[in-house]
């Protein structure tokens, strides 16, 4: 795991789940995973342009929050799926005053994520870690 991220629940949890990320790896292959994250991190990166380009109401919070749980969760964003899932809380319990203070929350964390999410896609691949892969990654027979 990359690096590790206090949530408003106090909370530790890491920026990138690699064990996750290894795991979905194993099963759909090393450039099937890659193609999966790098398309994620297209969509993702546009919600949090939305969320962080400002003017942003509470509903437009609400829904723009809950997607990138989702999407951020899905790819192994621990950290920044577990914020947006707060921030979205707050705004569904009516404890959001400040949209644009809940957006600065979760976008703080997105460079920081898409940064460790773009090094393991990155990275080379270890055929000691995987010796039932085929050369391509995927594991097929």
């Amino acid at each position: 795991m990359v690096g590790w991220f206090k949530t408003a629940r106090d909370v530790d949890c890491p920026i990138l789940d690699t064990a996750f990320l290894e795991r979905l790896q194993k099963h759909i292959g090393r450039d099937a995973t890659r193609e999966l994250l790098a398309d994620g991190m297209i969509e993702l990166s546009d919600k949090i342009d939305r969320l962080s380009s400002g003017g942003a109401d509470l509903p437009d919070v609400a829904g723009l929050t809950h997607d990138i749980s989702g999407a951020a969760g899905h790819m192994g964003l621990t950290a920044l799926s577990r914020a947006a899932s707060d921030a979205n809380q707050k705004v569904r319990n009516m404890d959001a005053p400040d949209p644009a203070q809940l957006a600065a929350d979760v976008t703080a964390l997105a460079g920081p994520s898409l940064e460790a999410l773009s090094a393991f896609i990155r990275q080379p691949a270890d055929v000691s870690k995987d010796a039932d892969a085929l050369p391509d990654g995927t594991h097929d027979r």
